[in-house]
């Protein structure tokens, strides 16, 4: 009798201090509709009351969506205006960190981490345990959904039948490329005046300055300082590299004002020869299809491996996140926990098989040897690219899983190997005094990169000019503040070269 009363005693004790994740969860109560608005940036109209996908959601989750969509460019400002105003919409995506940090201390934000454990989404806290997004956290807690955007990494395209027309080499250096941009430009095989290469600022560009400096954005010396790498002699080489072309004419005059949709639709009309841009399954299957569109006969290729520089050939990347969703705190629990069953609704299995492939087969999809194949000519048509908004705004990485272009294959293969990479791990440094510095610094920046890539300032002469700007506006007090957050996190960064 005594046993069995010791053995009641202990599992009361268990129930008692069992962890939240064996607790009963609350149930999410879908009785009464709620009106959801979301904002994010598409490449084309979705509208709830006609989308089947967004239709279907509304009836499984009873809401009613409302969606404001802008363009990428000026995405920014026009969420920045909505807070501003005092409108901020339910859900949203933060591509701004500075924006996320503030919204977070002015407690704007809805603490996700709170009703994850509460209602036992398993699928968001899924995103909260992938590798690195503890970067993501205030103080363990999490005021947004990570998007785990997979390889999305800057690469470069190239008009492929051209290059063949031409009898040019696929370049393997940046050397090489110069020299295939020279014929190129001469030649101007559709004759409509190619530039080149293009590209939207110079900060596109930067995807391939590491195969200079060796390292992306911020880096540490041999005595453990940081190095922002516009203080470093290696990055002047790039710009000179960079500078060079423009004086050339071989690289786009009008990279400064160029979207990525006119970078785009230059190199898909034979006004461009190489493009550099993200590289994976949605942005190839856009690519592929409008240079198909211009001319049946054209063919596309991209730089995999990416191309040698002095430093060695390293693709730009990040932690891999991106465009993480967030929510108004500004709404009570029962609409917060609705809004949050449909991401992890999309975040699952299911949710993303639906928004991968739509749900009928023989309209969005076939099925061939046993597996789901999109019809990528009906998808782009309808979604304007190849994974489907609701899909985007909750897991655009998923689109990953669409590969099957052995271009986009390859580059993915690439990208697994660390040794090809180099990673910007401060993408998610957010300090308020900090926030105010970069603002000044990346005035003087870009006043002075985009004077030496066009030649209005000699590099050679004003090099040290330039350094004496940045530090007048505090770049020493940022790092400072920036090296107490890659300690603190642990951040490893690539090394300066000597």
């Amino acid at each position: 009798m005594k046993r069995s009363v010791c053995l009641l005693l202990v599992s009361l004790l268990l129930l008692a201090f069992a962890p939240a994740s064996l607790a009963e969860t609350a149930t999410v109560d879908m009785t009464d509709p709620i009106d959801i608005e979301i904002m994010a940036y598409f490449v084309m109209d979705v509208d709830p009351d006609t989308d089947p996908i967004m239709q279907y959601l509304e009836e499984k989750f009873n809401v009613n969506f409302t969606v404001t969509l802008t363009n990428i460019d000026n995405y920014a400002d026009t969420l920045n205006m909505r807070i501003v105003s005092g409108d901020m919409p339910d859900w949203f995506r933060i591509t701004d960190q500075s924006v996320y940090g503030q919204l977070q201390e002015d407690g704007l934000l809805l603490n996700v981490s709170e009703l994850v454990d509460k209602y036992g989404f398993e699928n968001i806290q899924a995103t909260f345990d992938a590798p690195n997004a503890s970067i993501l956290a205030t103080d363990g807690a999490f005021y947004r959904v990570p998007d785990t955007i997979g390889k999305l990494c800057r690469c470069i395209y190239f008009r492929a039948d051209w290059l063949e027309e031409l009898g040019i080499e696929v370049p393997t250096t940046y050397d090489e490329m110069v020299d295939a941009l020279r014929l190129i430009v001469e030649a101007d095989p559709d004759g409509n005046g190619t530039t080149g290469l293009t590209c939207y600022g110079l900060w596109c560009l930067e995807g391939i300055a590491p195969s200079w400096t060796g390292y992306n954005t911020w880096g540490k010396d041999a005595d453990g300082n940081l190095v922002y790498w516009y203080e470093d002699d290696n990055y002047k080489e790039f710009l000179k590299w960079v500078n060079e072309l423009y004086e050339e004419k071989l690289l786009d005059g009008e990279l400064f004002v160029n979207s990525y949709e006119t970078c785009m639709e230059k190199l898909n009309t034979g006004r461009a020869g190489f493009y550099m841009m993200n590289l994976n399954t949605t942005w190839w299957s856009n690519n592929a299809t409008m240079l198909a569109n211009y001319d049946p006969e054209a063919s596309l290729g991209v730089t995999v491996p990416m191309l040698q520089g002095p430093a060695g050939a390293y693709a730009a990347t990040d932690i891999g996140y991106y465009a993480d969703s967030a929510f108004s705190s500004d709404m009570d629990e029962a609409k917060a926990a609705r809004i949050l069953a449909v991401m992890d609704y999309l975040l699952s299995e299911e949710g993303r098989e639906l928004t991968l492939y739509g749900y009928e087969e023989g309209v969005y999809y076939d099925v061939v040897d046993g597996k789901k194949v999109q019809k990528e000519e009906v998808v782009n048509l309808e979604w304007g690219q190849a994974l489907h908004f609701m899909g985007e705004l909750a897991d655009f990485g998923t689109s990953d899983m669409l590969a099957t272009a052995p271009e986009v294959i390859a580059w993915y293969d690439y990208l697994d190997d660390p040794a090809n990479c180099a990673p910007n791990l401060t993408g998610y440094f957010y300090n308020e005094d900090a926030v105010a510095i970069m603002a000044e610094i990346t005035e003087v920046t870009t006043r002075y990169t985009t004077a030496f890539v066009t030649g209005e300032m000699d590099i050679e002469t004003q090099w040290q000019e330039f350094q004496d700007a940045m530090n007048d506006v505090g770049l020493q007090e940022y790092k400072a503040l920036l090296k107490e957050y890659v300690d603190a996190q642990d951040i490893e960064l690539g090394s300066v070269l000597s």
